[in-house]
């Protein structure tokens, strides 16, 4: 070094700020050019230079951090909080410095790391607590694992000996013109990169954040204020990040060294497979990865990636093979990539990392850390540490396909995005087809972006307070409908889901962790959300499993939102009436309060009167008497036992250094307001307000009389409260004494009227069922007669218009608790005054106001409507189908008219088809007959005499013909008549002998005849010439051979004839027929 820095460097070689010894020269040289030892020299010329010039008083940011998070540190006042001047809060930098270890930093992690770090420890109590330390390094010499278990309990001893949390002293305040560039340089801090950003390949605004310190990866999208510096520095603030961070620097304290300890496999990384474990259906590795990040220290090792404790040799391979560790492991090498295999089912999980893992350059399994100054692990570190974790968990499949025979579609349940995705029931009916359809849906930008809003808006439970939020209800409708509000369908009935609806102070918006959105404090826009459609189904989706299948289901838009509305009206008694809110200034705040016993929360919700509370007391004392766990003794902060006791901060009241003196607080179940002093708040909440029986009666009848709005009827009471008489005008009465209660009563004006419930319920009047009623007072929690004088009277007690002013002037508790604390002094003459001053001016909305709450009667009304709508519907489906079958009906009788029309028209055309052929027939004979008979008659004309010669050959030749006709007629009656007569000889002579049968010829006597039948020549019956003709037809037997013999019988007996004359009869026979046959032939083709 150039610089004289003999001030810090005492005469025996010490240097002060690195708190180091050099026996030589030469060593001392050595460690002034040192960076470690240059980095402090600097840090001490600012302390000498610059601390004094730019001091102030102003709030400190690293005090408000470790009352809030309750860390036990010690030497928080001897550090420096340098808080930059002209800097936007973008680039701002938490820098701090250490006067006491001469450290400096530029994140409030390192200063954790710091402040816990057995280094401060040791050089706090170097200044402080000189014996204690020397104590310490002598008995804990050669065991660095006691050193710092003794270190970490002394700075625990000191913390609590200078007063805990309350007694942290704040850090000395800089305020410098200092950017952030310049801090750095001018502290020689060093860049580190914990946290990356991969960004997606396709949208610039997506990305994947990877913090090096816990190894988590989270999806990102930069959208309007949210950056990325904004989503690493909510990051750094969850709790897990700085678990992890603690453990790693208390780790790094012992300078873990590394040591080569390679894993031998036989097979290449190429040959890198799964194999599933039969016990606990777990997947392993066939090779480990990322056996260079585990720890020992004697017996014990950790393994950093997974941040888990790992027992036992024979646990370690396995650990580091197993898919939970290799999806971590892969969260370094490619986190984008990483995050999107998380996102997949098991198989399709386990294949993309394992590709990736294959294209790794090395599982980095050749070299491990030993921190060979530790027997074991510290309790700190291992109270941090998570469990063993092997099987990485898939979230449930949840698959609903009851409707894809009647939609088609087919519904599953998206973790990361908390509804239910559509798929269309033919594309996903097979498991392959299921795995791809839902990988595309993981990697859509939809899902990516839900999850990124997921991560962002993950609020510290610890942050919670019992606070009234500033965005404030819309009013709601008795009875609600559904709406169109710019754009958006909204429903008027009442809020829904308040419980998933967060105002953040910090950030200044309203968060929705149901539909994983985002908005401004306009309550114009939250209200609109909060009664929305779209988040009324979210809601129902992750509450109330048994309705899903309707909202999913085939029924109409309109059918479901009439469900809906009908189901608000059921539960609206039931949703939650307020939204919470997360600030970590008023959990600040609270946390100045003293705590308060745990024991006393729990049995102040008891009451006092129960059995069940002094069972409950005598079991705890015994309980107590016999453990030794110390459990009666644990205490919980204010913020817990207010949200425990259902305590609702609505106002506040500060003293002059800004603190909180009292608030006002609304009792959740039972509706009052109470006061609450800081110095005495645990009285005045448990033994003043909830261990009263007033509470615990109000709180019975807030339960049993929660009403919904399905029971409120459209009627109105018939009875009211008519306005006082004034009986003197010039002399208004206001107040009235009430001789028979003994109090006043307020008579000017009529006072929460609207407020008044009539209550209708079946009961029994002498053993016959009658309906019954009574009045519900809804601010004092009591039940009245239905009578109009106890209705008037109770509306005009002073209790009720106190209860009244309790509800709705919050602003005016204050005053009006004081008047009610000094009632006694003045009779109550001012309270009475002050109580008129503000209820003046309060009348009913309108004379007949009270609601009628009559459940059974609506829900049986409601009954009969649907029996009447079933009925009608019915009537109706049964018109319909009467209608639709008269229609039908219509429709065939139309049908087969057009069938027939047709038929006939197609018959007429074939009929006139078939005339015009006719026709066309007719005419081509005709002219073709006309033109015959031309030709004739030209042929005539040419042959006229020629024809005449031959018409008189063929006169002559027929009439010749006719006389050969007649000729041979004659010839065949003589033949019939001589058949004649030998037919009666034959029959003559069977009768003389009757054995002439039995011959040779009897054969022949029996053989059919030839008859003779008078067959026209032509159809008219006779020629052309007027000449009857005649012929002889043979029948179907006449050619057989004995038809001879019968032809030939003459008058004279068989046994005279000759064969000669046989011969010749037979041979005329045929020379007849033959004639008479050429004459037929003849005649026919004349």
């Amino acid at each position: 070094m150039e610089e004289d820095d003999s001030e810090i460097w005492t005469s025996d070689g010490y240097c002060i700020a690195c708190r180091s010894i050099f026996a030589s020269e030469k060593e001392k040289l050595e460690h002034r050019a040192s960076k470690r030892h240059v980095k402090k020299w600097n840090l001490h010329k600012f302390f000498r230079d610059e601390s004094t010039i730019h001091g102030t008083m102003a709030v400190s940011e690293m005090l408000e951090r470790y009352k809030l998070k309750k860390i036990p540190i010690i030497g928080l006042h001897q550090c420096q909080e340098i808080q930059q001047v002209g800097v936007s809060n973008q680039e701002k930098t938490n820098f701090w410095t250490c006067a006491t270890c001469y450290e400096v930093g530029d994140t409030y992690e390192l200063a954790d790391a710091h402040l816990n770090s057995m280094d401060h420890i040791r050089n706090y109590m170097d200044e402080c607590e000189c014996d204690e330390k020397e104590q310490i390094e002598e008995e804990c010499e050669d065991d660095e694992y006691a050193k710092y278990e003794r270190y970490r309990s002394a700075a625990e001893r000191i913390f609590a000996r200078d007063g805990g949390i309350d007694g942290l002293q704040p850090p000395s305040i800089l305020r410098m013109p200092l950017s952030t560039a310049d801090g750095k340089a001018k502290f020689g801090i060093e860049d580190q990169v914990d946290v990356t950003f991969q960004q997606c390949p396709n949208d610039a605004n997506r990305s994947v954040l990877h913090c090096s310190t816990c190894n988590e990866v989270a999806p990102v999208v930069v959208a309007g204020k949210y950056t990325k510096e904004k989503s690493r520095a909510h990051h750094c603030e969850s709790t897990m990040h700085q678990q992890r961070a603690a453990v790693l620097s208390a780790i790094n304290e012992f300078h873990p060294q590394e040591i080569f300890d390679e894993f031998k496999t036989g097979e290449s990384q190429a040959q890198l497979h799964w194999t599933e474990k039969d016990d606990d259906g777990s997947w392993l590795l066939s090779q480990p990865c990322g056996y260079r990040y585990l720890i020992n220290a004697g017996d014990e090792r950790i393994c950093t990636i997974c941040y888990a404790l790992v027992n036992g040799d024979d646990q370690v391979l396995e650990h580091f093979s197993s898919e939970y560790h290799a999806m971590k492991y892969l969260n370094m090498i490619h986190s984008y990539n990483s995050y999107l295999a998380q996102q997949l089912d098991g198989p399709e999980r386990r294949a993309k990392a394992l590709k990736m893992l294959i294209s790794t350059l090395t599982l980095e399994n050749d070299t491990k850390k030993v921190a060979r100054t530790l027997s074991h692990f510290p309790s700190l570190i291992k109270s941090q540490l998570s469990e063993d974790v092997r099987v990485y968990p898939d979230p449930p499949l949840e698959v609903i396909d009851d409707f894809k025979e009647t939609t088609g579609k087919m519904f599953r349940f998206c973790v990361s995005c908390c509804t239910y995705i559509e798929f269309d029931a033919n594309l996903v009916d097979e498991p392959q087809k299921m795995a791809a359809a839902w990988k595309k849906h993981v990697f859509s930008a939809q899902h990516f972006e839900t999850a990124a809003m997921r991560t962002r808006i993950d609020f510290n439970p610890m942050f919670f307070v019992p606070y009234s939020p500033t965005v404030t209800n819309a009013e709601t409708d008795v009875k609600g409908v559904w709406k169109v509000n710019r754009e958006v369908l909204v429903q008027t009935q009442c809020d829904v889901g308040l419980e998933f609806m967060v105002e953040d102070e910090a950030a200044n918006e309203v968060t929705c962790q149901c539909c994983w959105q985002v908005f401004s404090k306009n309550p114009i826009f939250v209200n609109q959300h909060i009664r929305s459609y779209a988040h009324l189904k979210q809601y129902i989706f992750l509450t109330a499993p048994d309705i899903i299948r309707i909202l999913l289901g085939a029924e109409t838009d309109e059918k479901k939102q009439a469900f809906l509305m009908e189901w608000l009206q059921r539960h609206s008694g039931l949703f939650q009436k307020r939204i919470h809110l997360h600030s970590k200034l008023k959990t600040l705040e609270l946390s100045s309060w003293a705590p308060v016993s745990r024991r006393l929360v729990q049995t102040s919700l008891l009451c006092r009167e129960s059995s069940e509370k002094d069972v409950y007391e005598s079991v705890l004392g015994l309980v107590d008497s016999v453990a030794c766990d110390g459990e009666e003794s644990i205490e919980m902060t204010a913020r817990e036992a207010l949200i425990a006791a259902r305590m609702l901060i609505v106002n506040t009241s500060r003293r002059s250094d800004n603190t909180l003196a009292s608030v006002v607080c609304r009792c959740e179940n039972c509706e009052l307001l109470v006061i609450v002093k800081a110095a005495t708040w645990q009285d005045d909440v448990f033994k003043s307000h909830i261990c009263t029986d007033e509470h615990h009666r109000r709180t019975a009848m807030c339960k049993e009389n929660s009403l919904s709005a399905f029971g409120i009827i459209a009627e109105k009471s018939t009875y009211t409260v008519k306005p006082f008489v004034q009986k003197d005008a010039t002399k208004k009465v206001i107040w009235q004494w009430n001789q028979t209660t003994k109090q006043h009563e307020y008579v000017s004006s009529i006072v929460g009227l609207d407020n008044i419930i009539e209550r209708r319920y079946p009961g029994m009047e002498l053993g016959i069922p009658k309906q019954q009623a009574d009045f519900y007072c809804q601010l004092c929690a009591k039940v009245f007669p239905k009578r109009a004088i106890a209705l008037e009277s109770h509306v005009r007690e002073m209790d009720h218009c106190i209860y009244w002013i309790q509800k709705y002037r919050q602003a005016q508790v204050r005053e009006l608790f004081e008047h009610l604390a000094n009632q006694t002094a003045d009779k109550g003459k001012e309270l009475r005054k002050f109580l008129s001053s503000i209820l003046k001016e309060i009348h009913p909305p309108e004379d007949y106001c009270i609601k009628v709450y009559d459940p059974i009667g609506e829900e049986e009304r409601k009954q009969f409507a649907i029996l009447a709508k079933i009925q009608a519907e019915e009537k109706q489906r049964r018109l319909d189908e009467a209608k639709e079958k008269l229609a039908i009906d219509k429709e065939k009788l139309r049908l087969k008219k057009e069938a027939l029309q047709r038929e006939l028209e197609e018959r007429n055309k074939a009929e006139r088809q078939k005339k015009m052929d006719d026709e066309e027939r007719h005419r081509e004979k005709e002219r073709q007959k006309k033109a015959e008979r031309d030709a004739r008659l030209q042929f005539a004309k040419e042959n006229a005499a020629k024809l005449a010669a031959q018409e008189a050959k063929k006169d002559i030749s027929l009439k010749s013909r006719l006389e050969q006709a007649s000729m041979q007629q004659r010839e065949r009656q003589k033949i019939d008549v001589q058949q004649a007569k030998l037919e009666a000889e034959r029959i003559l002579l069977l009768s003389k002998y009757p054995n002439f049968g039995k011959g040779p010829t009897a054969a022949a006597a029996t053989r059919p005849q030839v008859t003779a039948k008078q067959v026209p020549l032509n159809p008219y019956g006779v020629s052309s010439f007027g000449v009857a003709q005649a012929i002889i037809v043979p029948d179907n037997n006449a050619q057989r051979f004995g038809v001879l013999q019968q032809q030939c019988v003459a008058k004279e007996p068989l046994k005279s004839w000759t064969p000669s004359k046989f011969r010749a009869t037979l041979v005329r026979v045929f020379k007849t027929l033959r004639m008479r046959l050429e004459l037929i032939m003849w005649l026919r083709f004349a």
